[in-house]
């Protein structure tokens, strides 16, 4: 991605983020993991984030999933990602944002349903 501080001006940030999923299924279970490397922004030192994900479906019927997810996210010292959106930028209230070098984790028990 690359940030510019206009369409065709000065770039202000550019980093490069890849991901490995892989997912097994065997009858109603589903298993996967997930590893995803974001690297340094071009314009800021330790910047970089690492997060690894792991989490389990269980199919009740076509229709119904029931599952349990653990993401654990690990920023470098500049570093400000989060699970869901970007850094402090993203939030009115600054108790609620990432701060650079925090690692946050997360556990969660979805349950989908079809109508």
């Amino acid at each position: 991605s690359k940030l510019e501080a206009e369409p065709g001006g000065q770039e202000i940030a550019k980093r490069h983020v890849w991901g490995i999923p892989v997912a097994y299924t065997t009858g109603p279970w589903q298993f996967g993991a997930e590893y995803t490397r974001a690297q340094e922004d071009d314009h800021l030192n330790n910047s970089g984030a690492t997060m690894a994900t792991l989490y389990a479906q269980y199919s009740l019927s076509k229709r119904t999933q029931l599952g349990v997810s653990y993401a654990h996210l690990n920023n470098d010292s500049n570093a400000s990602y989060n699970l869901f959106v970007g850094g402090s930028g993203y939030y009115d209230n600054t108790s609620e944002a990432t701060h650079p070098g925090e690692d946050p984790r997360l556990l969660s028990f979805p349950c989908n349903h079809s109508f």
